[in-house]
């Protein structure tokens, strides 16, 4: 009785109703009640709620692709909820696109959508295109593009070639004042090259052209088109290249990317450059990449967040970082996923320079550091660090040195005295008794340290790349190092808010160790 009365009191519904850990359910709960639609209803701000124009099926043990929403159940959502609303283009089908059209257009809907989501396969730009010289979109904030062929085709079974989407009749596209994000994402396609990518990017083009207050641009393909000039107000770009690595990458990517650059260099305030590399060669020639791309002569000075994931393709050098002076997020990795050693050349220029360059940064992360002597430049060079995350290679380490290998990569930072976050990848001792010894070290430093997070990795000349865990076996974890590791857990728990093991298996029990302070330390190790 008490709890149907509190389902029935408008405050209690509410708290309720604000705390759903999945938006998509609000739709469902406003049938609950006449009280609990009004309450949703009355919401100033309510849960983004994505509504799917076609969802997917079961069929035969996989899936495929249902129906579309009808036009009256998708009139009847209220215009509050009716913000985000996501669609499949499947290429089979000749009969989705005047679907979507109708749904979008007849139905009155496309005045109220915010944030737009298309997934197709290779012809969703075209699709795209078709559907903004169909409707207004005058509300629209947020555009993500998906071109992903292996996952339309899981929804439905390709019995027939893709259809080919007929040129847009009307080219021209209404201005789209508030679109301010477009996100254009292929995640797989079965034609590759310059030329299709080019014609499959045309709607960007178009897009961009109409968009005088984007904001936000992310694109991830195999190849990156001349855009158009007229993007004063972009503050955020994101460019992943797609690169197979038995193939030869077209080089027009870089100069475009050049030009690109060079428009945007003033409003750019956050730019992440990286490569998805696919293939299975083990090493690659980088020194085809050399000259290709260049950062604007004056630089980017207003750039405040920093990416760049290949170095050696996006040649960054120490005068290209030098004059970002407003920088407060530095994220550094010369030569992605590669077994090689000397990848840290341009990364060794940067830390020895042995000067304050970059005082305004305050979150700096660097991939795989070969020399644990560069460890000692990063305070010099970064004052007011404040969150250091870093991955160190084995290149230079004997042997015997790998029990004493995480402490000493630990003394290297310790003068880096405002430090609050310390994230590290490195190989993990090769004993047990030379991890609590570890353990027992790290109980009694940083303390100044809110969080210290580790995990177990190793890429070196020996194994290569390495296990994923460390492996200590239940034989060498004895009665007496285990009251050793048990003797520390207060510590540990007590010394900082966080400190967390990843990439450890002790036992065969224990997988991973969590010291939370104010929370017990949960295992399932033999205490007794």
């Amino acid at each position: 009785m008490a709890a149907a009365e509190a389902l029935t009191n408008a405050l209690i519904v509410d708290a309720i109703l604000k705390r759903c850990p999945d938006p998509s359910d609000i739709i469902q709960f406003r049938l609950v009640s006449t009280l609990w639609n009004e309450v949703i209803l009355s919401f100033n701000s309510p849960p983004r709620v994505t509504v799917h124009l076609n969802r997917v099926v079961p069929w035969r043990g996989q899936v495929a692709q249902g129906p579309f929403i009808s036009r009256r159940k998708l009139s009847s959502f209220p215009q509050k909820l009716l913000k985000s609303v996501a669609l499949i283009a499947h290429p089979d089908h000749d009969a989705i696109l005047p679907q979507a059209i109708d749904l979008l257009a007849h139905a009155k809907v496309s005045p109220h959508i915010q944030h737009l989501s298309v997934l197709g396969g290779a012809s969703v730009g075209k699709f795209v295109h078709h559907i903004f010289a169909k409707c207004e979109f005058e509300n629209l904030k947020n555009l993500r593009v998906v071109l992903d062929e292996e996952r339309v085709h899981t929804y439905q079974r390709r019995y027939r070639d893709d259809v080919t989407l007929p040129e847009v009749s009307n080219p021209e596209i209404s201005e789209k004042p508030k679109l301010l994000k477009i996100q254009y994402i292929v995640e797989s396609k079965v034609f590759l090259g310059s030329d299709v990518s080019e014609e499959q990017q045309k709607f960007l083009g178009f897009l961009l052209a109409v968009t005088p207050n984007l904001e936000s641009l992310r694109v991830k393909d195999d190849y990156f088109s001349e855009l158009p000039a007229i993007l004063g107000n972009l503050s955020e770009f994101r460019f992943t290249w797609n690169i197979r690595l038995d193939n030869t990458p077209d080089m027009v990517t870089l100069r475009n990317l050049n030009k690109f650059l060079e428009i945007v260099k003033v409003s750019l305030e956050r730019l992440q450059l990286t490569v998805g590399f696919t293939g299975s060669r083990r090493s690659y020639d980088f020194a085809q990449f050399s000259g290709e791309f260049r950062f604007p002569a004056d630089g980017i000075k207003n750039l405040k967040w920093f990416e760049n994931g290949a170095m050696r393709i996006f040649k960054c050098g120490v005068r290209d970082l030098e004059k970002m002076g407003k920088l407060q997020h530095l994220d550094l990795c010369e030569i992605p996923n590669e077994v090689l050693q000397k990848a840290n050349v341009y990364m060794g220029n940067i830390l020895k320079r042995n000067k304050a360059c970059w005082g305004g940064v305050t979150n700096l992360k660097l991939c795989w550091i070969e020399d644990l002597e560069l460890l000692e430049k990063i305070g010099p060079s970064f004052p007011s660090l404040r969150r250091l995350n870093i991955n160190v290679r084995l290149w230079n380490v004997n042997r015997g040195e790998l029990n004493i290998f995480l402490r000493m990569i630990f003394e290297r930072l310790a003068s880096i005295k405002a430090l609050t976050h310390i994230s590290v990848g490195a190989p993990f001792p090769t004993r047990f008794s030379g991890f609590v010894d570890f353990l027992e070290y790290l109980a009694t430093s940083f303390q100044d340290v809110s969080e210290v997070r580790l995990e177990h990795c190793t890429c070196d000349e020996w194994t290569e790349d390495g296990p994923f865990q460390r492996f200590y076996v239940p034989a060498e974890v004895d009665a007496k190092q285990m009251r050793r590791f048990r003797s520390l857990v207060p510590a540990l728990l007590g010394c900082r808010e966080l400190t967390e093991i990843t990439g450890v298996d002790i036992a065969r029990l224990q997988k991973g160790l969590v010291f939370r302070k104010g929370s017990p330390f949960q295992s399932e190790l033999p205490w007794k």
